[in-house]
């Protein structure tokens, strides 16, 4: 029996560990027998209510007996004796694969060579057995599930990407006051020399030149102007003492030595003066590099993922995009997080009217789109916290509703005379529930198929995802779908058990008990978020 990981193990051995103890007890009380007699007390009830026109009720009752009682004893066979050794494993997965398609995939075999192989063959020194039925079904139920999750197309995880990117930061203290201080000795300078030059030496920065003047490490600061040389790096250099720099005597001494006759000083300092562009783009030293080490240090998956020769980011810049280039993209979004969005509609929508009269009809949609958009942005910020809670919460509720059901088969199927349309709701129920991990896997796909699908199609700019947002014609739409696709997590197990209800098993309330599980583990991550941050704002 495979089980998807080592919690779900735990929890279905100690389950089968405890049904086996609750069938043991019936069992030796002859509790398990008493359903038989009830079952051919009905059967001799019945046939005697029945009209003398029905014929031999003697013979009558004896084939009613027979029939209930080959039909109960091959549910307690088959649904209650334990006969089959429970040897449980878990499913291996394949991390770059996963990470690569956005949905669990998992290796051939079940040898997971680890140690995790023999933990839970007993528990506490007990084993546990399993009815043949139970046995089968969840076999099937795993077998169907990652069938159906293997069925779902492979594609790159770009929400997790987003994710990761959203993380990407400046950690150390040191770095974080040195960027500041080229952004002010450097940036700053080149950028407002860049405007002055404009308009009193008109045709020494043209208005393209702006275009690539956007950032600290951007191409315009990096070039040579012969004819405003003070708006490039090049022709500026740092004003204060930049400590991560070594001296230099030819590039730092007589700036020194100034420095040491303007204070009074003895003897000049050794402090160093780099250009702005040694100081950003030096191999060694340069600030450049170190932001791109800091970044790979707090943050390797991501920058695998964008530095990765023939990696997503590299196909979908179909490699015109250098390794040095995608670099400074990352770079950039260090400095200045930003969300991504697309072009256009990606749905129709109903709330523009049209054919609308008048111009308050068109201010009132302009004021609900930006109001309604600015205030569905911060919701989901607030929202992204609880529910990321909620799924990975999922698959330990999933667990302890199979736990529970495994526990409660010795019991329900006496009570219920071991019918088998009682047995069949229960092994629609155990089913429905182990299908729960595609629902999700097919949630979490959804996420990454969406965004790739919008952002790979023609009709949207997906230029530079990594440092900087396209220009959105329509941003509501976009969160619109990021929060409908949270909600959905917690949805779709209750929508799927409704729907199996259709075919008569009564398995919706599950759905019902799970959702409401759900909703207070929602309820009291808000509230715990609410209080840190009320705490915060305090402080």
């Amino acid at each position: 029996m495979v089980v998807n990981d080592y919690l779900t193990l735990f929890l279905t051995l100690q389950a089968w560990v405890i049904s086996n103890k609750i069938f043991y007890v019936l069992s030796n009380a002859n509790l398990l027998v008493l359903p038989m007699v009830v079952i051919i007390f009905n059967t001799m009830t019945e046939a005697m209510q029945e009209g003398e026109d029905e014929g031999n009720k003697g013979l009558l009752s004896l084939n009613r007996s027979a029939v209930g009682l080959v039909l109960s004893i091959a549910a307690y066979i088959f649904a209650m004796h334990p006969s089959q050794e429970v040897r449980l494993s878990t499913m291996v997965y394949n991390d770059v694969r996963s990470e690569q398609c956005g949905v669990a995939a998992t290796k051939p075999g079940n040898n997971t060579d680890s140690s995790w192989d023999s933990a839970f063959e007993s528990l506490g020194g007990e084993t546990a057995k399993v009815p043949a039925w139970w046995k089968l079904i969840h076999g099937i139920s795993v077998g169907v599930t990652n069938a159906s999750v293997a069925s779902i197309p492979c594609s790159y995880d770009i929400t997790r990407s987003q994710l990761k990117l959203s993380e990407v930061s400046i950690n150390s203290p040191a770095l974080q006051q040195e960027t500041q201080q080229f952004y002010e000795m450097c940036f700053a300078s080149a950028k407002s020399a860049m405007v002055r030059s404009s308009y009193q030496n008109q045709g020494s920065i043209s208005d393209s030149d702006f275009d690539h003047a956007l950032w600290l490490g951007d191409k315009y600061f990096l070039s040579t102007n012969s004819a405003a040389s003070h708006t490039t790096y090049r022709g500026i250099k740092s004003l204060d003492p930049v400590p991560s720099f070594p001296y230099s005597a030819t590039r730092d001494g007589r700036y020194n030595q100034i420095w040491a006759e303007r204070l009074g000083k003895k003897d000049a300092d050794t402090n160093a003066y780099p250009s702005c562009y040694q100081w950003w783009t030096d191999s060694t030293y340069g600030l450049r590099d170190r932001l791109a080490k800091e970044i790979k240090k707090n943050s390797p998956d991501i920058y695998v993922d964008i530095m990765q020769p023939n990696g997503w980011f590299d196909n979908l810049f179909k490699g015109e995009v250098s390794a040095e280039e995608r670099k400074d993209m990352l770079i950039r979004r260090a400095l200045s997080t930003e969300n991504i969005n697309t072009t256009g509609r990606t749905t129709r929508g109903y709330g523009a009217v049209i054919n609308s009269s008048g111009s308050d009809r068109g201010m009132a949609e302009i004021w609900g789109s930006t109001a309604g958009g600015a205030g569905l942005l911060v919701g989901r910020t607030f929202m992204e916290p609880t529910f990321f809670i909620l799924r990975e919460a999922l698959p330990i509720f999933q667990a302890l509703l199979l736990s529970m059901l495994i526990i409660s088969v010795p019991l329900i199927l006496p009570l219920a005379l071991y019918q088998w349309r009682v047995l069949m709701t229960v092994t629609i129920a155990y089913f429905g529930v182990q299908y729960f991990t595609f629902w999700w896997e097919w949630c979490r796909s959804l996420e990454s198929n969406l965004l790739t699908a919008m952002y790979s199609g023609h009709d949207f700019n997906f230029t530079d995802p990594i440092s900087y947002s396209a220009s959105a014609m329509n941003a509501l739409d976009s969160e619109i779908i990021r929060v409908i696709l949270l909600i959905l997590y917690t949805v779709v197990p209750m929508l799927w058990l409704s729907i199996v209800g259709f075919a008569g098993y009564q398995v919706s309330s599950m759905g019902s008990g799970f959702n409401d599980g759900l909703n207070s583990l929602k309820i009291t991550t808000s509230e715990g978020i609410k209080k840190g941050m009320s705490m915060v704002g305090k402080k």
